[in-house]
């Protein structure tokens, strides 16, 4: 059994997987093959990204498993030997015994998969958006815009308040970001003080004192210093 796997896309759906958590299976990139093509899926639980790509007549057979981040971080950290080959595939020989063989140009890497039940991502994914404003980590954010960069695509964002939000990247990858549930009315009324100016402060001094800050009389003109009579 042989599956094809795009290693731009690896890295780029690999930042969203779990880095420190219980839930051990969540420390991995899920691969889902079948004779036509082979899905990337990774999450913390609060985002999650899913890549696809076509491999009609390379894949061989179906296959599904958790690859973890140790292996991905392995063939993430391999060195072509030209630029050129940077962004060629890499492939999975499945053994009978298991054991799986990660190959990328002349370079391997043995492995077994995390023994665990990957999340039913696909019920996480939204079916609509309504386009109501949301908050989010910061940190979320910028996932999406580093995996984007990884594949160099573009990206574009939809809203969904209090719901999961979803972020397209190019055709082929897509992420899914939960918010911060805040309820919180978005208005202007707190920006208030940006759009103004900032006021002037008028002091009112004596003569004599006018006489010593204002010899020229240039703060008096400005309306910032007036004179007691």
């Amino acid at each position: 059994m042989r599956i094809v796997i795009n290693r731009a896309a690896l890295k780029a759906v690999s930042r969203f997987a779990a880095k420190q958590d219980i839930r051990y299976y969540l420390q991995g990139v899920l691969v889902v093959s079948s004779a036509t093509e082979t899905r990337l899926i990774a999450t913390c639980g609060h985002t999650l990204a899913v890549h696809r790509s076509e491999h009609t007549g390379e894949n061989v057979g179906q296959w599904s498993g958790i690859v973890p981040l140790a292996t991905v971080a392995a063939l993430l950290k391999m060195k072509a030997t030209h630029k050129s080959l940077r962004d060629a595939p890499i492939y999975l020989t499945v053994q009978e015994s298991g054991e799986i063989r990660a190959d990328w140009i002349d370079q391997s890497v043995n492995f077994r998969t995390i023994d665990g039940k990957f999340p039913e991502y696909q019920r996480v994914i939204p079916a609509k958006l309504d386009g109501a404003p949301s908050w989010y980590r910061p940190e979320y954010l910028q996932r999406i815009e580093d995996a984007a960069k990884d594949i160099a695509e573009s990206f574009i964002f939809g809203f969904n308040g209090n719901s999961a939000s979803l972020a397209y990247i190019g055709q082929s990858m897509l992420a899914v970001i939960m918010p911060m549930r805040l309820e919180l009315t978005i208005g202007t009324e707190r920006a208030e003080w940006a759009r103004n100016a900032i006021p002037k402060v008028t002091a009112t001094v004596s003569p004599d004192i006018a006489a010593m800050i204002d010899p020229s009389g240039a703060l008096q003109n400005a309306g910032l210093v007036t004179v007691n009579a």
